[in-house]
C-alpha cells in the first residue's frame, strides 16, 4: 500500500512540474509574439483586424479555419512535447538535490538552460529573426550551442533511462536517429535512362529586370553566375511580359495566349473564369513527360496539380499563408523548418519565400531535385521569388554602404540579386549532377520587371503643351508606361552532355512569354492533330527564331496592367494598407483559397491600361487618360497620338489593338475605336 502511496506521490509531482513547465513555455512564447509586434510596422493582430474587410462567410470558410486551427494544434503539440522532455531531464539530476527550493532552482535551470540553447541555434542559422538575441555572440557559435545542447540531450536520457531500462532507451534512441536523418541521405541517380525526348527546363526569376544583366550593359559582378549562363544562350532582347503579375504570367507562358484568350486576368482569379486544362501540359504528358511545376511562394500564385502537373513543389496555396507566416518567426519553428518532415506539419512556411527569414534556397533546389524522374523525360517549370518584395533573407545583407543610394527597395533588391544568382547556379550544378542536362532546352524567363523610380532612368520627353499621364511607378503591374515594368528576360538554350550546343546570340525584333508554348510544339515535331483536339489550343505567339532572318518585322504584341493599387505604389509598401485597400475584391472560399470576387472581377477589368508594341513604338490607352498615348522607346519621347506630327502611321497599331480587346466590358470608354465598328459586349 505505500508503494502505491509514493508511485502516486511521485506521479502528481511529475505532472506538476510538466504542467508547470507547459505554463512557462507558452508564457515565453506569448512575450515572444509581444516583442515581435513591438519591432514590426504592422502586427499579426492588426492584419487580422483588416481582414474585417472580409465578409463573415469567407473567415468561416471551412478549408481557412481548418488551417488555423491545424497551425495552432501543432504549436500546441510543441509546446507539449517540448515540456515533456524537459521535465524527464529533471527527473535524473547531475548533483544531489535536497529539499523543494533545490529543486524548484534545478527545474528553473534546465528551463532557462533549454530556452537559451534554442535561441542560440536560431541565432546561427537564422542570424535575420527577430528573436536572434544572442546573432553575433559567443552563445550562438557552433561549439558553445553545440555542447548545450549534447548536455541536454544527454540529461533527457538519464531522466528516461529512470523509467526503462537502458536497452529500451537505446532501441528507442536508434530508432528515432534514423527516422531523424534518413531524409537527409541524398540517393545520387546515376542511371538516369536515355530518352527519345529532351527535358524541359522552365526557369522563372521573379521580377528580374534586363538592364540589371550582363547583356543589357550591367556589370557582370552583380549576377556572375546568370550572366555566365546567358553569355551562352540565345537572347530575345525586346521581350514582354503580358502582364506584370507572377500568376498571369505563367498562364500565359503555359497557354501560349494573351489574358484576354486565356481568362487569367488577375492574380487570383476565380476559378470558374480560368479553364485549368493546359493543352502543352497533356500534349507532354502523353509523349511520356513527368510535369513538375515549382514556386516557392504561393500567395498569388496557385497553379498545383489541378492545373494538369504530376508534381508540384513549395509551400501550401491558401488564405491562411498571411496569418500564419506573420505568427511565424519562432525559434522552434525556425530550426524545425531545416527538416524536410516540416513540410507536412507546417506546410505554409516550409520552402516559403514569403517566410524570408527561414527561407533556404538550397533547401527549395534540393526539393525540386527529388521531385523530378529519371526514367521519363521531365517537363520541369520552377519559379523563384528572392527578388520579390519584401527583401527579406535568413542572411543579413553584404551589399556596401557606399552603394547605398537612398533607394530602399532598389538597395535590397540588388543584395536579393546576389542571392538568387547563387540559387541559380545551385540548381544547374544539381541538374547537371542527375544528368538532367545531357538532352535539354531551357528558358530562363522573368515574369515582370520592377520599378523603382530610379533617377538614372530619363523621364520620356512629352512632345506638346498637353499633360501627360505619369511615366515612372513603383512595383508592378501597375502603369504600362513604365518600360522598367514590362520589358523581361526570355532565354533559350539547347543542352547536350551538359554543354551548351545552341547559338550565343541577341536576337532582334519583339516576343512575348506566350511564344514559348508554340515554339515548345515546333520543337518536339508536335502535330497540328494533336494541338487541335484540345479546345482553344490555338497560340497567340510565334515560333521563336534562331536567326536574324527568320525575325519578322511586323510582329505585334500586347501588354495590360493589373489591379490599380494606390498602397502599392509608393517606396514603402503597408500591408495593413495593401490589405484595406483591395480585401474587399476577394473572398475565401471553402478550400481555404482566396479569390477575386466575380463581380469584382469583371468590374476591375474595366480599369485596366492596355498596350500594344509595334518595332519601336508602344501605343496605350488609359482609361483616365481621353486620348491614346504614343511612345518612341528608342527616342524616349512621347506623343498625344491625336496631336502627333510625325512619319509614323500608328492608326494600324490602334485598330489591332481596339480589335484584341474588344470584347473587354467599359473598355475604350472616350470611343477612341469606333472608326473600327469596336462591340463593347461584356463577358457573358
Amino acid at each position: 500500500m505505500s508503494d502505491d502511496y509514493g508511485f502516486d506521490e511521485s506521479r502528481t509531482q511529475l505532472l506538476r512540474v510538466f504542467f508547470r513547465t507547459l505554463a512557462i513555455l507558452i508564457l515565453f512564447t506569448v512575450i515572444l509574439f509581444n516583442f515581435k509586434s513591438s519591432l514590426q510596422t504592422y502586427s499579426v493582430m492588426s492584419l487580422a483586424s483588416t481582414m474585417n474587410s472580409l465578409d463573415s462567410q469567407s473567415l468561416s470558410a471551412y478549408g481557412l479555419i481548418y488551417d488555423v486551427i491545424f497551425f495552432f494544434c501543432i504549436l500546441i503539440a510543441i509546446h507539449i512535447i517540448w515540456a515533456a522532455v524537459i521535465t524527464v531531464s529533471t527527473r535524473c539530476p547531475w548533483l544531489p538535490i535536497e529539499g523543494k527550493k533545490q529543486q524548484d532552482l534545478y527545474w528553473m535551470l534546465f528551463v532557462g538552460l533549454h530556452i537559451t540553447c534554442l535561441i542560440a541555434i536560431n541565432s546561427y542559422f537564422y542570424p535575420t529573426s527577430l528573436v536572434s538575441y544572442f546573432r553575433h555572440t559567443p552563445v550562438s557559435e557552433p561549439l558553445i550551442w553545440g555542447g548545450l545542447a549534447l548536455f541536454l540531450i544527454i540529461s533527457f536520457y538519464r531522466g528516461l533511462a529512470t523509467f526503462t531500462s537502458k536497452q529500451v532507451v537505446f532501441s528507442i534512441s536508434l530508432l528515432f536517429t534514423v527516422g531523424l536523418f534518413i531524409p537527409f541521405l541524398s540517393i545520387n541517380q546515376t542511371n538516369v535512362q536515355p530518352q527519345k525526348d529532351p527535358n524541359i527546363i522552365i526557369l522563372g526569376i521573379d521580377g528580374l529586370r534586363p538592364d540589371h544583366l550582363k547583356y543589357m550593359g550591367a556589370a557582370p559582378q552583380v549576377a556572375p553566375n546568370l550572366n555566365r549562363l546567358l553569355d551562352n544562350m540565345t537572347i530575345y532582347k525586346n521581350a514582354y511580359t503580358p502582364q506584370g503579375r507572377t500568376y498571369v504570367a505563367w498562364m500565359s507562358l503555359l497557354t501560349g495566349k494573351y489574358p484576354i484568350n486565356n481568362g487569367v486576368r488577375f492574380n487570383l482569379a476565380p476559378p470558374e473564369m480560368v479553364n485549368k486544362t493546359l493543352p502543352i501540359i497533356e500534349l507532354l504528358k502523353e509523349r511520356g513527360y513527368h510535369t513538375t511545376y515549382a514556386i516557392d511562394e504561393r500567395r498569388f500564385n496557385q497553379i498545383d496539380s489541378s492545373y494538369g502537373f504530376d508534381n508540384t513543389v513549395g509551400p501550401k496555396a491558401g488564405a491562411a499563408d498571411a496569418l500564419i507566416s506573420g505568427l511565424g518567426d519562432l525559434p522552434y519553428l525556425n530550426i524545425l523548418l531545416m527538416h524536410p518532415y516540416s513540410s507536412y506539419i507546417l506546410p505554409y512556411l516550409y520552402n516559403n519565400r514569403a517566410y524570408g527569414k527561414a527561407y533556404s534556397p538550397i533547401a527549395f533546389n534540393k526539393a525540386v531535385i527529388e521531385s523530378l524522374d529519371y526514367e521519363n523525360p521531365n517537363f520541369l517549370a520552377v519559379h523563384y521569388c528572392q527578388l520579390h518584395w519584401p527583401y527579406t533573407s535568413k542572411d543579413f545583407i553584404s551589399e556596401p554602404l557606399e552603394n547605398w543610394d537612398g533607394n530602399y527597395n532598389h538597395y535590397m533588391y540588388k543584395e536579393m540579386l546576389k542571392s538568387v544568382d547563387k540559387q541559380v547556379a545551385d540548381l544547374f550544378t544539381r541538374l547537371k549532377q542527375k544528368g538532367m542536362l545531357d538532352d535539354a532546352i531551357v528558358y530562363i524567363i522573368s515574369d515582370h520587371g520592377e520599378s523603382f523610380k530610379l533617377p538614372s532612368f530619363e523621364t520620356p520627353t512629352p512632345q506638346g503643351p498637353k499633360v501627360f499621364p505619369k511615366t515612372k511607378s513603383w512595383g508592378h503591374g501597375t502603369n504600362i508606361l513604365d518600360q522598367q515594368q514590362s520589358l523581361i528576360l526570355l532565354a533559350r538554350a539547347e543542352f547536350n552532355n551538359s554543354t551548351i550546343t545552341s547559338p550565343a546570340q541577341k536576337i532582334e525584333g519583339l516576343y512575348s512569354l506566350v511564344d514559348i508554348v508554340p515554339t515548345l510544339v515546333s520543337t518536339l515535331n508536335i502535330s497540328t492533330a494533336s494541338v487541335s483536339r484540345f479546345k482553344g489550343a490555338d497560340s497567340d505567339g510565334i515560333t521563336l527564331p534562331w536567326t536574324a532572318e527568320q525575325v519578322s518585322p511586323k510582329r505585334y504584341v500586347f501588354v495590360e496592367s493589373s489591379v490599380p493599387v494606390k498602397s502599392i505604389n509608393k517606396s514603402f509598401i503597408d500591408k495593413k494598407e495593401v490589405m484595406s485597400e483591395t480585401a474587399s475584391n476577394y473572398e475565401v472560399r471553402s478550400d481555404g483559397k482566396a479569390y477575386m470576387r466575380t463581380e469584382n472581377y469583371i468590374e476591375l477589368i474595366a480599369k485596366k491600361q492596355r498596350a500594344i508594341y509595334y518595332q519601336q513604338w508602344q501605343l496605350s490607352l488609359l482609361p483616365d487618360y481621353n486620348s491614346p498615348v504614343l511612345l518612341n522607346t528608342e527616342t524616349n519621347e512621347i506623343y498625344d497620338a491625336d496631336n502627333y506630327q510625325g512619319d509614323f502611321n500608328w492608326r494600324p497599331m490602334m485598330r489591332e489593338l481596339c480589335s484584341q480587346y474588344k470584347e473587354d466590358p467599359g473598355f475604350d470608354q472616350h470611343a477612341v475605336c469606333t472608326e473600327v465598328n469596336i462591340s463593347r459586349n461584356s463577358l457573358n
